[in-house]
Parts: C-alpha cells; structure tokens; sequence
C-alpha cells in the first residue's frame, strides 16, 4: 500500500477549513523558510526531537546505541542510523519526540470513519503535502467516497500542485512573495512555478483560500504589499463563483524551541517580526481591491 509520511495529526477548528477538523501533517518541503514554525517538517526523513530539560537520566543509560555517552548530549550521528527509537516508543521518555510516521490511505480513511461524527472534515498541511501527491490524492479519493469534505494546504510551488484542483473539496495556498531573488535568500525556494499554479487554483478550484504570512523583510515593504495586492486582484477576476478569499498570518517566534530540539539554527532568534501594522496595511490595500480578507494577528 502506499504510504505517506507524516509528522503529526490532530484536532483544529474552523482554521483549517471549516469547523472541527482532523488534520494530518505531511513530512518533507521543498522550502527551506528561516521563519519556519515547524521545523520538523522540513525533513523528508524521521527525526528525534530532543529536550534534555524533560530528561529521566536513568532511561538514557538504557540506549543500545549509546547515543547519550555524554551526559545530556545527544548523539546525533548514532542516533539517525537508528531503526527502532524505543526511546519513545517503549520508554516513552518525556525527553524525546518522533517525528515522521508512515501511514497509508487505509490507516487514515479507517481513524477518519471512527471519528465522522465528531468533525466535519479531514485537512492535510505540511511540510509540503504536494510532494507526496500520489499517496494524498488517493488518501483524499478514499475520504470523498465516504462523503467526507477534503481540504489540503501547500505551497503551490510544485509540478504536482495542479493535480490537486478539482480532487479536494477545499484548497488553501500560501503565497509569500512572488520576487524570485526574495525567495531565494529568505527560503531557498524556486518559485516559478508559483503564479501560474495560482492562476490555475483561482479560475478553476470551487473553493480556494490564499494564505499570506506576513513577514518582515519578506512582503512587508511598501513595494512588496503593492505587487501582492496587484496579483491578488488579477486572481479574484479569475473567480467564477465567488470572491477571492484571502486569509493573513503573522509570523511568530513559537517554533524556537524546536530548532534547538533538532539541532538547527534558528537564524531569526530574537529578531523582531511584523507588526500588527504591518498586517492591517496589507488587509486595507487588498479590501480596497474588493477582496475578502480574514486576519490573524
């Protein structure tokens, strides 16, 4: 059976399509973004988070890798080559996380009909969940045919991307900027793909939500805000049914702690983000084009 990775599933409401949803994380993205709140997802391979301040001392003896031959010290090297992490899923030791399951459209479908009269529908975000476009769309085909609404959230920047229009119920796209050497240095991102896949979404998915976080440095300069707004009103003439819906996000420091988790910089450590100014211009520019716009701040 094919099998997706995943990094972590759970319950949100009316933030991920509308009302209660179980929404499953897909590991691996294409974008390296230095203000990424979820790290862990960037990896199309397991990982251990660790947090030594939650450490049972006496469970790191047991390692049969001796992975923590330094006192608190992870041993990151013997510790990628391991197969079975029993360290979380026999000791359940409150030190470690996992990140990065393998599950199948039929595991998925079966949790989803055991928990159909608690929600309203099932999302998939990520990472980038378009990279592992076959096993979704046949995750997300399963689902349909059990009259469960779909909604999947991506980044739209992949070949894979327009094969998803038309096959969810409900498809969000983010849109950080649409300046290629921007892209580059803030997210080690080609992005060339990205209007067009937009273009496509905007004229032909029924329902369809623009996600824009709002980023310092990033889009929100005067000029960045014009070119996003410019854009956005040229997709919202696309629109056959409905108005473009376009919903802003604030950047925030709340995925520091997994970085140092993972062993990874964080290189945007105490820096400030936008501010709420920084949003509400941008919701004022794109309602004055007509555009309905949902903020969160």
């Amino acid at each position: 059976a094919n099998k997706m990775l995943i990094f972590h599933s759970g319950l949100s409401r009316n933030f991920d399509g509308p009302g209660e949803r179980l929404v499953f994380y897909l590991k691996g993205c294409n974008f390296h973004c230095d203000w990424c709140g979820s790290p862990e997802s960037i990896s199309p391979k397991t990982q251990l988070l660790y947090y030594p301040e939650r450490n049972r001392d006496i469970l790191c003896r047991n390692c049969p890798h001796q992975a923590y031959a330094e006192a608190g010290k992870l041993q990151r090297s013997i510790c990628s080559g391991c197969r079975t992490f029993d360290c979380v899923k026999i000791w359940r030791n409150p030190a470690f996380e996992l990140a990065g399951t393998t599950v199948t459209a039929e595991e998925i479908c079966k949790q989803v009909l055991e928990m159909r009269d608690f929600i309203d529908g099932v999302t998939f975000g990520g990472g980038e969940p378009s990279l592992q476009i076959k096993e979704l769309l046949d995750c997300t085909a399963q689902l349909q045919k059990h009259h469960i609404h779909t909604a999947v959230e991506s980044n739209a920047s992949t070949v894979g991307f327009p094969r998803l229009i038309g096959n969810v119920d409900l498809l969000y796209a983010d849109l950080k900027t649409l300046d290629p050497a921007t892209a580059q240095k803030r997210m080690e991102a080609d992005i060339s793909q990205v209007a067009e896949n937009l273009r496509l979404a905007a004229e032909h998915q029924t329902e369809f939500i623009l996600r824009i976080p709002v980023i310092r440095d990033v889009n929100t300069s005067f000029e960045a805000q014009k070119v996003l707004t410019d854009f956005c009103s040229m997709l919202n003439k696309l629109r056959k049914n409905s108005p473009l819906e376009v919903e802003l996000l604030r950047q925030h420091h709340l995925g520091a702690p997994k970085y140092d988790a993972l062993d990874m910089p964080y290189k945007l450590r105490n820096t400030p983000t936008a501010s709420p100014e920084d949003v509400s211009k941008l919701a004022a520019k794109l309602d004055r084009c007509g555009i309905k716009t949902r903020t969160f701040i």
